[in-house]
């Protein structure tokens, strides 16, 4: 059976999360590195000023907060306690992740995915 349009956009979609996800566009400054629980988590590009530290940017619905990679605490923003919990468990599991990913944002080269909390 011949698929439609919007199924084989919806299929490639799929096939290629990661991709769309995080984008290697530059002109995408802060690509998403993972989803989960309804957290959003990015890096931005070029970010290694604002903070002077290594960290992440995470947003559930209408929170936002900023968390140290190294520390794994909450250092701007603010976010529901469970949501921060299951944020501060993630970057210790992924911590080595995390920190590749920093090193390549800094200089703008794409970002990989990382697994989300499960």
């Amino acid at each position: 059976m011949k698929k439609t349009v919007l199924e084989g956009c919806f299929t490639h979609f799929l096939e290629n999360w990661e991709y769309h996800l995080c984008s290697s566009s530059k002109s995408s400054s802060m690509p998403i590195i993972c989803f989960f629980h309804g957290l959003y988590i990015s890096m931005y590009f070029f970010d290694n000023k604002a903070h002077h530290l290594p960290h992440i940017h995470v947003n559930f619905n209408d929170y936002e907060a900023v968390y140290s990679i190294p520390l794994g605490n909450r250092i701007d923003g603010e976010m529901p306690g469970n949501k921060e919990k299951l944020i501060v468990k993630w970057i210790g599991l992924n911590q080595h992740e995390l920190m590749e990913n920093w090193s390549r944002a800094i200089v703008g080269l794409p970002l990989k995915f990382i697994q989300p909390l499960k």
